[in-house]
């Protein structure tokens, strides 16, 4: 959905665009309503009789992580009901347990839906029962992005076990306020860029002492994987932030940083006698080992490896650790070794191979009646045929669900990607005009160049369009009281949609 995004003025604008629809939810909906029968997919499984392909789409997103050296993740599936035949022996996902307990909490539509009760959140964090609180928030450039932040003043939610997803209208004062209660923040420079032509302040957030981590927020719209979106982060620092940050600071933001920010210190993020074995190994390249890992692209990431369990790395390395227990896929000219497979029995359909996996997806994707008719929900499809399928599928997603690809595993397969975020309005106008030349290490280009900055895109006012707004006001929710047993505050009445 980058190619190409209207220039916003927060997150709530885009919820009800078309392609929002079109691109996201519905081929969302549309995966969550497909299964196959096991031995279809190549599996001896059979228990459950079907296999969820919203399990497969969570098990080919977690590869696109995976060949980046990336070991943990956060809201990888769909809703909250983890789908049949995801499983959890792969990366790490914070919204599983962990280490035997489950102690990081997440609340990804933010803190303005009416079905928020803050006090549960409260009371939780004073029972030590929960460590890290995510959250998405003052995700845009406004101010009723900025005014999230009273809300959660408002509600007693600025605090230690709270870390803030995006933060891009966070102001300085209230950067110090988070500061001084040891809150946490979560970037994604490329996405808030391609959205708002804006990024939280990171060089202020890291002066200040915030344990401040690097995420890609989704790749719909934002990089692929933390490698490149370490590659964003480090064209910002050498145009925008006059290079305070070291190469070693901005590795930490994907190691230290995130773990130390979910409580996770004395369990990964180091390479250290005691820790879990999760590590990733990189080519050495010249200057220090935090420059290799910063100009690494998926090539260069020798082995992954999630508590001790070799998964992706060299096609040699694999074969010594693995042997006869991983398959084999081209990454930039490479030849990488790859097991997403397992024998545990609390994974569902585990023998499921990544090109069964992806020849199921691809399969899925080409829209053909006659596929859909046998794989969609019985429920609703228990009496299409391939030639009522069509007329059925359009019922269904009005607004049109058209055949498409698989989105590339790898960056250097993607060269319409590296293109758009190098040309994109929204990103070349933002700061004086920012360049984010990705050619170097996906492209072959001897040095980053974007051209003459096109035209500054027209700012897509709330007024002119409000999309989805807010259940509760967050004005009005910062001047409210969230304490006590009684009712919460009811929002005033607001008309959804413009």
């Amino acid at each position: 959905i980058y190619k190409q995004l209207p220039l916003y003025e927060n997150t709530y604008q885009w919820r009800d665009e078309k392609y929002y629809d079109t691109h996201i939810m519905y081929p969302k909906n549309y995966l969550a309503a497909c299964s196959a029968d096991p031995a279809e997919m190549g599996s001896k499984d059979v228990t459950p009789a079907r296999l969820d392909f919203a399990g497969l789409a969570g098990r080919y997103a977690e590869v696109k992580e995976l060949v980046s050296g990336t070991t943990t993740t956060q809201g990888s599936y769909f809703g909250t009901t983890v789908p049949a035949g995801y499983g959890n022996h792969m990366a790490r996902n914070l919204d599983w347990q962990n280490f035997g307990s489950r102690r990081v909490s997440q609340q990804s539509l933010g803190i303005l839906v009416e079905s928020f009760d803050p006090r549960n959140v409260i009371k939780r964090m004073d029972a030590h029962q929960i460590d890290a609180w995510l959250v998405h928030l003052l995700e845009g450039t406004d101010q009723v992005s900025q005014d999230e932040f009273d809300c959660l003043r408002a509600m007693g939610l600025v605090r230690k076990e709270t870390v803030i997803i995006h933060g891009t209208a966070l102001t300085q004062p209230q950067l110090a306020e988070m500061a001084k209660v040891g809150a946490k923040l979560v970037v994604s420079p490329l996405d808030n860029l391609l959205y708002y032509g804006h990024t939280a302040d990171i060089k202020t957030a890291h002066d200040l002492g915030i344990n401040v981590s690097l995420g890609t927020d989704w790749s719909p719209a934002g990089s692929k994987n933390l490698l490149a979106e370490l590659k964003v982060l480090d064209l910002l620092n050498k145009q925008i932030y006059g290079n305070s940050l070291t190469d070693r600071d901005m590795i930490k933001m994907v190691t230290t940083n995130p773990a130390d920010a979910i409580a996770w210190t004395e369990k990964v993020g180091r390479v250290k006698k005691g820790l879990y074995a999760d590590l990733a190994v990189y080519t050495k390249k010249p200057g220090t080992p935090y420059r290799s890992i910063i100009d690494a692209t998926e090539k260069d990431v020798r082995l992954v490896v999630v508590g001790g369990d070799a998964l992706y790395g060299d096609e040699a390395v694999m074969t010594t650790l693995k042997p006869g227990d991983h398959e084999t896929l081209g990454a930039c000219g490479q030849q990488k070794g790859l097991d997403i497979t397992t024998t545990s029995t609390a994974v569902e359909q585990g023998d499921v191979t990544f090109a069964e996996t992806t020849a199921a997806l691809s399969e899925a994707l080409s829209m053909d009646p006659t596929w859909i008719s046998s794989h969609y929900d019985p429920a609703i499809a228990n009496n299409w045929t391939p030639a009522t399928t069509p007329a059925n599928m359009t019922k269904a997603f009005p607004k049109g669900l058209a055949a498409r690809t698989l989105d590339p595993v790898f960056m250097c397969d993607d060269p319409a990607l590296v293109e758009q975020i190098r040309t994109d309005p929204n990103i070349r106008n933002a700061f004086s005009g920012v360049c984010l030349d990705l050619r170097p290490w996906y492209g072959g280009a001897a040095k980053g160049e974007c051209g003459t900055a096109p035209t500054k895109p027209t700012l897509v006012t709330i007024a002119a369009h409000p999309g989805t707004v807010p259940q509760r006001p967050a004005a009005w929710c910062g001047q409210q009281t969230w304490t006590g047993s009684g009712t919460l505050p009811k929002p005033p009445h607001v008309v959804t949609h413009h």
